[in-house]
């Protein structure tokens, strides 16, 4: 009897399933052959009733999926317009001094601020107005790099005597590498000028939703030529579903791309847009700094085992600073001696880090077997961060966070602070803050000695040698800050 039972129940669904299928071929079909026959000749009537009851899950599935792509595509055109109105509003509001202010930092020491608002709006295409820059001090100008590839040039004395300045655009043939705006984090990564020459790091696509970062080179002119200076073949792009590190999809914003000069070198940052295989893999350039030839290009690895490298400083012939985007709670400051060149350093990422891995990273076997994040760099046979930011170090420094498990001081570029002896700036996106230390060349430590706080992230900051001061990008507004510390006597 339990068997006959089971030979009837496995028979009605088997009719069931069949007459689903047939049934939504009918109702949906177009040039189906016999489908569409039996659809053209049964009464609408009676094909109503089938949607309304016993196919309605079939029928809902496809106005779902209708009012789905309307969503997604209302989404879109209120993204764009969203876009256009923003670029119009800079376009009205850009290059007008909007702050100008004496600061107090922490210990009571005096800053001059200004604040002038930036023009990144582009009115072509909406999706080029993006917010992120960088600075570079060109003899008496300054230039600012957009994510976007506009490039912005200003002359110095005009800053330091006018409420509003002319930014002049530069001619560039930047958008014939720089094309797929649509993704967000898509653009020039830092710009650095050397002998003559402007050197750029990009998003480059290899091939189809590929990418990796290369550089450009332009020699100083009023329309500037870029030829791509240095790439490789290598790319890392959409992850597949059963990946096991963290997020389905590559980390587009962890592709580190700063760049420095040391002698006769390049100095580039790769990220690890989210692979974690990848850092500790000596034959990939991803979770790298590498050095590049200036004459014959050739490059080595300096040093692996890093996550987001985002800022990178030569501070004298014997030592190197890069900063490090890290997970919740770990980012950090490392230290490279130069005579150490050649020996591959490794600075333990993903094995060790001191933070934890984000909420949306899956905890599993294998990543636990791949990411641990063991709390000593050590102990594992990996170099030490000169400084790290763990939720204690932040509360200790009065970084506060909205949030326990998104803790970070989302560290960007390190530069040298000539306020104070032997001293660096280090600046900051979440935290909002530049952060001021001391290198104690005898221990190789940083020391803390003070902090700023401002009310917008910092992506960028450059030193003006002839004035004394520093410039700031500041990416909310967009803004162009001017610092400058008020000597007391």
């Amino acid at each position: 009897m339990n068997l006959n039972k089971k030979r009837i129940t496995i028979i009605v669904i088997f009719i069931l399933f069949v007459g689903y299928y047939f049934v939504s071929n009918i109702i949906n079909a177009e040039h189906q052959g016999f489908a569409k026959f039996v659809r053209d000749n049964t009464p609408q009537k009676f094909k109503n009733i089938l949607k309304e009851t016993v196919f309605v899950i079939p029928n809902l599935k496809k106005k779902n999926s209708i009012i789905e792509r309307d969503i997604s595509q209302l989404k879109s055109k209120t993204f764009e317009q969203s876009l256009i109105i923003n670029a119009l509003q800079n376009k009205l509001d850009s290059s007008k001094l909007i702050f100008d202010e004496e600061i107090l930092s922490e210990k009571k020491e005096n800053y001059n601020l200004k604040k002038i608002s930036l023009p990144y709006y582009d009115l072509k295409d909406p999706y080029k107005n993006k917010l992120q820059g960088y600075l570079s001090m060109i003899n008496d100008e300054l230039f600012i790099f957009f994510w976007s590839g506009k490039i912005l040039k200003l002359n110095i004395q005009e800053i330091n005597n006018s409420n509003i300045l002319n930014f002049k655009e530069v001619l560039s043939n930047i958008d014939n590498f720089i094309k797929d705006h649509k993704l967000k984090w898509i653009g020039i990564k830092d710009a650095l000028y050397h002998d003559q020459n402007i050197y750029l790091s990009y998003t480059k696509e290899n091939k189809d939703n590929c990418y990796s970062i290369a550089i450009l080179k332009s020699q100083i002119s009023d329309n500037l030529n870029f030829e791509e200076f240095y790439s490789f073949e290598e790319c890392v792009g959409k992850k597949k579903e059963n990946d096991f590190s963290g997020k389905k999809y590559m980390g587009g914003y962890q592709a580190g791309g700063r760049l420095e000069v040391f002698k006769n070198n390049l100095i580039l940052t790769i990220g690890d847009y989210n692979n974690w295989e990848l850092p500790q893999n000596s034959q990939s350039k991803f979770g790298k700094i590498i050095t590049i030839d200036l004459d014959n290009k050739n490059s080595k690895i300096l040093s692996k085992g890093h996550r987001n490298p985002q800022g990178l400083l030569v501070f004298d012939e014997n030592f190197i600073f890069s900063t490090e985007h890290g997970p919740s709670g770990g980012d950090e400051i490392n230290l490279i001696n130069t005579k150490d060149f050649g020996k591959e350093l490794n600075f333990g990422w993903p094995i060790s880090s001191y933070g934890n891995h984000y909420p949306d990273v899956s905890k599993n076997k294998k990543t636990k077997k791949f990411a641990p994040l063991h709390k000593s760099h050590s102990d594992y046979g990996f170099i030490e961060p000169v400084e790290v930011f763990t939720a204690k170090r932040l509360t200790e420094l009065n970084v506060k966070t909205n949030s326990t498990s998104l803790l970070g001081l989302g560290i960007s570029q390190i530069i040298k602070d000539y306020y104070i002896e032997s001293g660096v700036f280090i600046s900051s996106l979440r935290a909002k803050k530049i952060l001021e230390y001391s290198f104690n060349i005898d221990n190789k430590k940083l020391e803390y000695k003070d902090q700023l706080q401002f009310n917008e992230r910092i992506r960028d900051i450059d030193y003006d040698k002839k004035n004394d001061l520093y410039y700031i990008f500041f990416e909310d507004t967009p803004s162009l800050g001017i610092l400058k510390k008020v000597k007391t006597n």
